[in-house]
């Protein structure tokens, strides 16, 4: 009876055992997670204020956004930024204004964390570089009225984000669903995404001619310098030669002279 109890004993011991080391990994994963998750995200969703279902929303585009910076993908980020900046635009049209603010001062931190990721971006892409400003200057102060919040996100920009965005949307929910917002982007992203590649092409191209001209230029340069210098030393030259033949002629006039004097004076002339 006694090897029983002992038995039992020792089978609940090593049950409870197990389940703390598992518990103790299952922590230890979900810290491991936490850590995966970009600093700028954890930042920008820390905002008081800032309810459960924003912060979800705000971690899916951003999370979304990040992987595109990663791949430099154009289209993408310009589709990121505007979802971003058009959601403000639809909370204050929802009259959720205090939602609004905390809102769009949560997505100017993850913008201004990010900005050594955007500089390369902005630099390439004036849509870019205009959405990054646009998202920078939202009002989000106390005094920030409904109007003003309005008025801050320009018509155009809601044109570049997603279809349901653009219609009034304020929640997503879900990674799947904001990869899928980004896979529907509208056209006038995708032209705009078009423009900038072309744009880049144009830069280096011109920046290629620019110094093809430029070793043209040098080259010629060095021709006609080397040309001077050539011209200078045959002019030298022919100087040198004319000079020695004009001295030589003065000496030889200068004996035939003599030569005659001594000449008619040895005649008594």
């Amino acid at each position: 009876m006694k090897k029983l109890l002992i038995l039992s004993f020792a089978t609940c011991a090593m049950i409870m055992a197990s389940c703390g080391n598992k518990t103790k990994d299952a922590i230890a994963l979900a810290d491991s997670d936490s850590l995966m998750m970009d600093t700028s995200i954890v930042a920008a969703v820390a905002v008081d204020g800032l309810s459960e279902d924003l912060k979800t929303t705000i971690t899916n585009l951003t999370t979304k956004l990040t992987e595109d910076l990663k791949a430099n993908n154009t289209q993408n980020i310009i589709v990121g930024l505007a979802n971003l900046e058009t959601i403000y635009r639809n909370l204050a049209a929802a009259s959720k204004l205090e939602d609004a603010k905390v809102y769009g001062t949560a997505i100017k931190n993850f913008i201004n964390s990010n900005s050594e990721a955007l500089k390369a971006s902005v630099s390439e892409n004036a849509t870019i570089g205009s959405l990054v400003q646009s998202i920078q200057n939202l009002p989000t102060t106390a005094e920030t009225t409904a109007e003003q919040a309005k008025a801050a996100v320009a018509n155009d920009i809601a044109t570049l984000a997603s279809p349901a965005i653009a219609k009034g949307e304020t929640a997503v929910t879900t990674a799947e669903a904001a990869a899928k917002l980004i896979e529907n982007a509208p056209a006038t992203a995708k032209k705009a995404a078009e423009d900038a590649a072309a744009n880049v092409v144009n830069n280096a191209k011109a920046a290629v001619d620019n110094q093809v001209d430029a070793a043209k230029a040098s080259a010629n340069k060095a021709v006609s310098n080397a040309q001077d210098k050539t011209n200078k030393a045959i002019t030298d030259t022919k100087e040198k030669a004319n000079k020695k033949v004009n001295e030589a002629t003065d000496k030889a006039n200068k004996k035939i002279n003599d030569a005659a004097k001594e000449a008619i004076k040895g005649i008594g002339l």
